[in-house]
């Protein structure tokens, strides 16, 4: 996860997400050895001191554990919070 604040009252940030079995063995020799992995950018915006948008947009790339099903898959969400 990283994250920047370019100019004041914005924060943006990239994160990354990779899946592993823990114990590969346990799903044969032969089985697949990677879930799949996931990118996610997002966006916040501060309007006034507790008040803030925002908004996140990620793909997940699956692995070999999906088959031949190997379409990413894209997902977000837009926001507004109000902190007390």
């Amino acid at each position: 996860s990283f994250h920047i604040t370019p100019v004041k009252d914005l924060e943006v940030g990239i994160n990354f997400l990779a899946a592993f079995p823990v114990v590969p063995e346990a799903f044969g020799e032969d089985a697949p050895d990677f879930y799949g992995a996931e990118v996610d950018l997002d966006l916040t915006y501060t309007l006034y001191g507790n008040f803030e948008i925002a908004g996140e947009v990620g793909v997940f790339i699956p692995g070999p554990v999906f088959g031949e099903e190997k379409t990413p898959i894209l997902g977000g969400e837009v926001r507004a919070q109000v902190h007390f």
